[in-house]
């Protein structure tokens, strides 16, 4: 081999490696938030959620849905005319009627992931 193509070998696996470990990183750094609906109807109120700070908002954070964490006033979620990037939507024994509006202009979340639901019924 030369001293050419030694080089271009390497640098081909260096870019290889730094590749997946940014795509495993991003993997790992997943993020999931449960909705409570503590404090009020908003999406973007960190005392809503639990199990992480803050809301979710970035393409690493599952937004988790549980009736466990949530009563059956805290259905009607206001996105406030946001737009949020999700990776996950997760509905698990999610209440029937959950729904998502904005009271001030369009509301957007933007999925990066699946939507999984665990429910026994619709969600």
């Amino acid at each position: 081999m030369t001293k050419t193509t030694t080089t271009t070998s390497l640098l081909l696996l260096l870019s290889l490696c730094l590749t997946l470990t940014a795509v495993c990183n991003t993997a790992w750094a997943q993020t999931t938030y449960n909705w409570t609906g503590n404090q009020n109807n908003n999406w973007d109120n960190g005392s809503n959620w639990k199990d992480a700070s803050g809301w979710p908002d970035d393409p690493t954070h599952n937004a988790r849905f549980d009736s466990a964490n949530y009563g059956a006033n805290n259905t009607d979620i206001d996105l406030r005319g946001g737009t949020f990037d999700i990776l996950d939507l997760n509905m698990n024994q999610a209440r029937e009627g959950l729904l998502f509006f904005s009271d001030s202009g369009t509301g957007t979340i933007r999925l990066h992931g699946d939507i999984k639901n665990n429910s026994d019924g619709p969600c």
